[in-house]
């Protein structure tokens, strides 16, 4: 079994699969002058493959300064331009083309759509917390999420199969799944695979809460993707109200409050995601939640 240090170096040249539907949807940007900056943000903040990729590409530019790169979509747009993102993401393999099993190629794409979801719990929180640019944990939250997708792009199938039949289980955790066939946590992998990737700081820090008083930005990100991992067990679950419990301490509102913005912001990335096509988190969140309460 491939040791962690061979993992990282296994992954560390990877691009991410992106969604053949991202590729259509900024084919449209480029085709009509009349699209606007939001219209691309649209596109690139829905595909967690992408926005990797664009990070990865800023920061090995030996011309940029790699501390304050990760600001948002709008900022990326103006260093690399928009019309080389586009050629960019053209190049790019897609989930749809590469050779894996199909049941792997749906899970995949059920990280995604959790990679997004984390990203939009994590840009709430800092929205109501009132820092600058709320979008860099949008971003953020979904670049924590990078590693889980280049293990099921880029791992061994059999690993795979096996960790996808534990998965099938709703009881076990992604994290216990990694540990019993791999022999190491996702937080592990991620936190070494980030730095090689020339990540954001927040986003390094964001697999622990250690450094949480020297990064309190990680905190929401490490929370997020606690959050959307326990709510795909169902929001009564133990481990749901446990991290609602946390959420509601970090972002200083009544657990009443918590619940109500965390449902709120699953349905918006519910439906950000509706063009994955297959049973994947943010469906089944949406689905979970009370039919008075998925009206925004």
């Amino acid at each position: 079994m491939p040791e962690l240090t061979e993992w990282v170096q296994k992954l560390t040249d990877k691009k991410l699969p992106i969604f053949q539907h991202t590729i259509d949807q900024l084919q449209q940007i480029e085709d009509n002058p009349a699209t606007t900056l939001n219209d691309y943000n649209e596109v690139v903040l829905n595909d967690p493959g992408l926005i990797t990729q664009i990070i990865k590409k800023l920061n090995t530019n030996p011309t940029q300064n790699r501390v304050a790169l990760i600001r948002s979509m709008d900022h990326a747009g103006s260093l690399l331009g928009i019309s080389n993102i586009i050629q960019m993401a053209s190049k790019m393999p897609t989930i749809e083309s590469v050779k894996l099993p199909e049941s792997l190629k749906n899970r995949y794409q059920m990280v995604a759509s959790r990679a997004v979801h984390s990203g939009v719990q994590a840009q709430d929180w800092e929205v109501l917390m009132n820092y600058r640019v709320p979008q860099e944990a949008l971003v953020a939250g979904q670049l924590r999420y990078a590693c889980d997708l280049a293990i099921w792009a880029y791992g061994d199938h059999n690993d795979l199969i096996k960790i996808d039949a534990l998965l099938e289980n709703n009881d076990t955790l992604y994290e216990t799944a990694y540990i019993e066939v791999l022999g190491f946590s996702m937080n592990q992998l991620g936190q070494e695979l980030a730095k090689n990737w020339l990540l954001p700081d927040v986003v390094i820090h964001s697999f622990s809460t250690d450094d949480e008083k020297v990064f309190p930005r990680s905190k929401s990100i490490y929370l997020a993707g606690q959050l959307v991992e326990a709510v795909e067990m169902g929001w009564e679950s133990d481990a749901t109200l446990d991290i609602l419990s946390q959420v509601s301490n970090h972002i200083h509102v009544t657990p009443e409050e918590t619940m109500e913005r965390v449902m709120n912001q699953s349905i918006v990335a519910a439906q950000s995601t509706d063009f994955i096509k297959v049973d994947h988190p943010g469906q089944v969140i949406f689905e979970q939640i009370p039919e008075s309460e998925t009206s925004l």
